[in-house]
């Protein structure tokens, strides 16, 4: 039966009648692919700040370490100057891939503050920022 003859409700034995028009848009060719591509936008998206994220996790473990080391090496290098102990911390800080943001010698303290950049998504995410302390413990 052509479309035109067709009835609304087949089991229907009254005459032909037209079927009330329909919501559905008539031609959906092409729907499945724009699914498709705003769900690989969304996923590109996710992955993007996945790894923005854990970019940014990297530098703040690579900024901890780096403050850790170069305010135990500048802590070894107290008793020849506080000048040659900031620059102890700052070639620690250097070889870590980090940079000292401020080195304080406070008698027999050091207390050095690092920055590590991240390498993916600096723009979004900054520079990771950690302190140390390194200095004979205290009696107790």
């Amino acid at each position: 039966m052509s479309r035109r003859g067709r009835r609304c409700c087949r089991a229907s034995r009254s005459r032909p009648a037209a079927c009330p028009p329909s919501n559905r848009p008539a031609d959906d060719h092409g729907a499945a692919t724009v699914v498709a591509a705003m769900m690989l936008l969304a996923l590109g998206a996710v992955t993007t700040g996945g790894a923005v994220v854990g970019s940014a996790v990297v530098a703040r473990h690579r900024a901890s370490a780096a403050a850790d080391l170069a305010a135990l090496a500048a802590a070894a290098q107290v008793p020849a100057g506080p000048q040659a102990a900031c620059a102890a911390a700052e070639s620690v800080a250097r070889a870590m891939a980090a940079t000292v943001a401020s080195c304080d010698v406070d008698g027999l303290d050091v207390i050095v503050v690092a920055r590590a950049a991240p390498g993916f998504g600096a723009r979004v995410a900054g520079p990771a920022t950690a302190s140390a302390r390194a200095g004979p413990a205290e009696p107790g």
